[in-house]
């Protein structure tokens, strides 16, 4: 026996109640509640977006309250708050109960972890990788020999010679080389005194430290200490002389180890 869809009354605009299928209900709802509340939801974050390119919305500024913002964007308030929602999710606003909203003066590394997590998801292959370490890493040594400060090579040796002494002491994990390794790439991209290039360079080094493992994994102890302190040596000596050929030369060393590590780890 077939069963009647349960139905609804439902009130229209000039006052008359009409009969629908719940059915029909719920795939009127879909469409607007989904579509329609994710573009309304994209259009705020746009807005916001755009108000921080142009630096009308700074760090520590207070924005205006959820009714302000909806009467502006002629949106309405669900939409706002669900908005505000997801940029505090990320981490780009703080909401202070009973004080309002704020644009984060600390933005955590959030929105970068869930660029990270998207980007492993959808899968890449090993030319992407070599292409993005690339592209990021003659930049960042180009950069970091036309702009090091005495301060910033002080770090930087310092890096290189926490290296060094976790490779001589011969007992380490992985775990130890890859911090190491990840202190020794961030000096060098703090060095370029360039905020958004040493931030997207670290998300990049979050993708290519597990494939760095490969590099020690592949050889025997002694091994790994002339290869690793020998190429970070040569980075370091070319950003100290502020020598472009150098660094050219340098990279190019550290990246050829690299990939020939990760030819032989698929």
């Amino acid at each position: 026996m077939d069963v009647e869809p349960s139905m609804f009354s439902e009130k229209t605009e000039s006052g008359r109640l009409v009969t629908k299928s719940r059915d029909a209900r719920n795939g009127v709802l879909d469409f607007f509640a989904t579509d329609g509340r994710r573009s309304a939801v994209e259009h705020v974050i746009d807005r916001f977006k755009m108000l921080f390119l142009q630096r009308v919305l700074n760090p520590g500024d207070r924005i205006p309250s959820e009714k302000d913002l909806a009467d502006s964007m002629n949106i309405g308030r669900g939409s706002i708050r669900e908005a505000v929602k997801v940029l505090a999710g990320y981490g780009i606003l703080e909401i202070r109960r009973g004080d309002g909203t704020y644009v984060s003066e600390n933005m955590g590394t959030t929105l970068f972890d869930h660029l990270l997590f998207q980007i492993l998801a959808s899968g890449y292959d090993q030319r992407n990788l070599i292409e993005l370490r690339k592209l990021m890493e003659y930049g960042v040594v180009d950069l970091a020999i036309t702009r090091h400060t005495p301060e910033d090579m002080e770090l930087l040796d310092a890096a290189h010679q926490s290296l060094k002494t976790i490779l001589e002491r011969g007992d380490y994990t992985a775990e130890n080389l890859i911090d190491g390794e990840r202190r020794f790439h961030l000096a060098m991209s703090r060095a370029t005194h360039n905020e958004p290039v040493h931030r997207i360079y670290s998300f990049t080094l979050e993708l290519i430290l597990p494939t760095i493992r490969n590099t020690f994994a592949l050889r025997d102890k002694d091994e790994q200490y002339k290869v690793v302190v020998g190429t970070h040596s040569e980075i370091v000596d070319a950003i100290r002389e502020r020598n472009p050929g150098k660094g050219i030369s340098a990279v190019a060393h550290s990246i050829d180890t690299w990939i020939y590590s990760m030819d032989r780890f698929p």
